[in-house]
């Protein structure tokens, strides 16, 4: 048996995504920014996949500049602020964001930077008057996730959005977990900077892109020329970005509400034989692929090394986390403890993920339970 339940973490690229981006690698080689016949085909891939993008999230081709992942385009998103310090040097992040956006807003306030951190109630999910309390005439920039890595809980983005339109605030959302899976349509959001990764929707890892609204000024963190529309430099990975494409092109939107039926169906198995299992995080403002359960008296990290025996695969947490003993930041925020944390493990759904995979899965779950309960 092996079943793969860390789709969160990264998922399988999509055939058509392989395919692309062995096309790419075997008979492009051109630089897009080449300007001989080679070059311009190159060039000409590279638009087509930033294209593909753009028609997915409703934006213009130009609003797109691709990078190296999800990370570096939170990073590139805050790094915003410095094109914007005439207006202020405040700063407004809530408290379940991805590490890549804690640690640079850290990095943000070691420069002078004043950052207020946005809580969270006990379901995972911000509340809008809070952060409009925040708010300051200084404050330049504010990042919500769209959709949190590690419980699933699925931010009221369009009113964050409706409040920093209203008070003339940048507002970033990390849209690398939603994209595809919840609606993510630009103008409807009020977003102005939108964090995308490929190798979460069947793309290839090392690809990922930021939906930069026309008239926002971004200061390059990478220089090194006009690529990208002078926005990140570095000669762009055509092969990536091709990939990526590929994957968005063939995401079945059919399998969203299969994954939802899905991950619904392994809660009330578990639910049945563990009474008192903990779903962590909203249940109504949720991703259709998520589900994360704190197993009171077990430890989450011999839970997953017996499963993972067993051959299912799952995931004690954020994968850029994985490896830590500390407690996750995402579940103090909701003000769970320690220990609760580290009973905690997180089982995320794919695209071709099966009703059989569900129900051996939480067999598993459940024999394993009994088995460490019992020791």
């Amino acid at each position: 048996m092996s079943i793969y339940l860390d789709h969160a973490a990264s998922t399988p690229m999509h055939p058509s995504a392989v395919d692309a981006t062995q096309r790419m690698m075997k008979g492009c080689f051109g630089n897009p920014a080449s300007v001989h016949s080679p070059g311009k085909a190159a060039s000409l891939e590279l638009e087509t996949a930033r294209s593909v993008i753009a028609t997915a999230i409703g934006a213009k081709a130009s609003e797109i500049v691709f990078t190296s992942g999800g990370s570096e385009s939170n990073c590139l998103a805050l790094h915003t602020v410095k094109g914007y310090a005439s207006q202020g040097n405040h700063i407004i992040v809530s408290s379940i964001e991805h590490n890549s956006i804690l640690g640079f807003a850290k990095q943000l306030q070691n420069e002078g930077y004043l950052v207020s951190w946005l809580g969270v109630d006990t379901s995972g999910m911000v509340n809008v008057a809070a952060l409009a309390s925040l708010i300051r005439p200084d404050t330049v920039l504010v990042s919500v996730m769209h959709a949190n890595n590690e419980i699933g809980v699925v931010q009221p983005i369009a009113a964050i959005g409706a409040l920093c339109r209203s008070r003339g605030i940048l507002f970033h959302t990390d849209a690398c977990q939603s994209f595809l899976k919840e609606s993510l349509d630009i103008s409807s959001l009020g977003v102005d900077l939108v964090s995308l990764s490929g190798h979460k929707v069947g793309g290839p890892k090392g690809i990922g892109a930021l939906y930069v609204r026309e008239g926002v000024r971004v200061t390059p963190l990478i220089c090194g020329g006009d690529h990208e529309s002078s926005r990140r430099g570095g000669t762009q990975n055509l092969a990536g970005a091709a990939g990526f494409a590929a994957a968005v092109a063939a995401w079945d939107q059919a399998c969203v509400p299969r994954m939802r039926e899905l991950r619904d169906v392994f809660i009330s198995l578990v639910r049945e034989g563990i009474s008192d299992v903990v779903v962590n995080g909203s249940i109504d403002q949720r991703l259709c692929n998520n589900i994360h359960l704190t197993f009171p008296g077990i430890d989450g990290q011999a839970m997953l090394k017996h499963l993972d025996a067993a051959g299912v695969f799952v995931s004690v947490g954020s994968a850029c986390d994985s490896k830590s003993l500390e407690p996750s930041h995402v579940l103090l925020a909701m003000g769970r403890s320690k220990l609760a944390s580290h009973q905690s493990l997180r089982f995320t759904l794919g695209q071709e993920t099966t009703e059989q995979d569900i129900r051996e899965a939480a067999r598993s779950v459940l024999e394993t339970y009994q088995s460490l309960i019992g020791s």
